[in-house]
């Protein structure tokens, strides 16, 4: 494109430039543009010699930019528009053979609330590129993970069902650990009709869904149980008194509670504990004691039951003798005798008859009856002198006499005044 000039000039003939054909040009091999920017110089006067001019062209390479676009990870999950959101923006350029870095975005988490889930950023197709005549592009990956459902997070516990022949289960109530389970949750019994053969005994398994409040559920197995029918027996319970107390017959008082006959029953599918009926009252009061009821015993008899029922008496005991007060002691009265009075003879003599000065004591061969011990509380007091003395009947008898004695000889005396 070197402009070519065939003409020839005088000197001191001023001489332009031509200008080129094109003034730009594309350098693919360097991926630029050589653009023409002027003549060195743009006009020359000859002077004696040829003149040249210079022409300069500025090349420009071809600029770049990073682009980046976020994609979807997840299977019929579209990003939310808060995630395309976060798309790094690079307003720098670059050229053929630069080296381009992915710019990381802003927060690499984004709780998506419409979904229940979280995404989470898993990063570039590249973390680099190098520029190659073209703009560069950083495609990132987000992840969606939905939050764990109810029926992920819980584990429903269940316990067996037992029934009898004939009986119709019910896996309603099996799940043991329902309070814990989330509020709302339900247990539906999905068991078909011919699941569980009832008609005889074995061991099943019944089938049931947990539904919980945010709609996700479970299925879970339930062990059944089928045990035979029991057998229901009934006997005869008889009632008998008898005394417990060797030669005491039980009275009409006694007999006449005797309870009535009755029936009980056994089954062989569980215990059954018979209670007898106990008389009431337990204790008789007759007119020579007490009866008192000690209990039952059973006696079986080819599946019937007898109870017999022992009466022990205890008799009245004889009332036992009360001590006799003892009488209270008589003091001695002395009969006031005057001085200077004269006794009259015939009183004197028949006083000596009643009074002996003195006696000998008797012999008596026979042993002496020992004289039981009195009481210190029934001692009599001495009057004005505080000491205390035992009166026996023969003292007190002694001196009444001799107080009668004494008034008849002080009423004889008056008369003779």
């Amino acid at each position: 494109m070197t402009p070519s000039d065939s003409a020839t000039y005088l000197n001191g003939v001023a001489v332009s430039a031509k200008q080129p054909i094109q003034t730009t040009y594309v350098d693919s091999a360097n991926d630029g543009i050589w653009k023409f920017k002027r003549y060195i110089p743009a006009g020359a006067v000859v002077n004696k010699t040829n003149v040249t001019f210079v022409g300069q062209w500025e090349f420009r390479a071809n600029k770049y930019q990073a682009n980046y676009r976020f994609e979807s990870a997840t299977t019929d999950k579209a990003l939310p528009a808060a995630i395309t959101a976060l798309t790094p923006s690079d307003s720098a350029t670059y050229e053929n053979g630069n080296t381009v870095s992915a710019q990381q975005p802003s927060q690499t988490t984004y709780t998506d609330s419409v979904n229940d889930g979280t995404w989470t950023f898993k990063g570039y197709d590249a973390a680099s590129a190098v520029v190659n005549k073209a703009d560069v592009e950083f495609v990132g990956k987000w992840e969606f993970k939905a939050n764990p459902t109810n029926a992920e997070t819980y584990t429903p516990q269940v316990t067996e069902e037992t029934i009898k022949v004939g009986e119709t289960p019910d896996l309603t109530d099996n799940v043991t650990n329902l309070p814990s389970l989330p509020a709302g949750t339900k247990v539906v019994d999905i068991m078909p009709a011919d699941q569980i053969d009832t008609t005889k005994p074995g061991t099943y398994s019944g089938t049931v869904r947990v539904d919980y409040p945010d709609g996700s559920s479970t299925k879970v197995l339930v062990p059944v149980n089928v045990l035979p029918a029991p057998v229901i027996e009934t006997y005869k319970a008889t009632y008998r008194f008898e005394s417990a107390t060797a030669d005491n017959n039980l009275p009409t008082e006694v007999l006449s509670l005797l309870p009535q006959s009755g029936t009980y029953t056994t089954s062989s599918s569980a215990a059954i504990t018979f209670v007898p009926e106990a008389p009431m009252p337990v204790e008789v009061a007759v007119a020579n004691g007490t009866w008192t009821f000690l209990g039952y015993q059973e006696v079986e008899e080819g599946g019937n039951l007898t109870l017999v029922g022992k009466w022990g008496f205890e008799a009245k005991q004889a009332p036992s003798p009360q001590p006799q007060p003892q009488p209270s002691p008589v003091p001695p009265v002395t009969p006031e005798v005057k001085p200077d009075q004269e006794t009259d003879s015939a009183d004197k003599a028949q006083l000596n008859q009643l009074v002996k000065p003195e006696s000998k004591p008797v012999v008596n061969d026979k042993p002496a009856v020992p004289i039981p011990a009195v009481d210190k509380a029934k001692q009599a007091t001495l009057p004005n002198t505080g000491s205390t003395s035992l009166i026996s009947i023969e003292g007190a008898t002694t001196s009444a006499i001799l107080a009668g004695l004494g008034g008849l000889l002080l009423g004889r005396k008056r008369e003779d005044d």
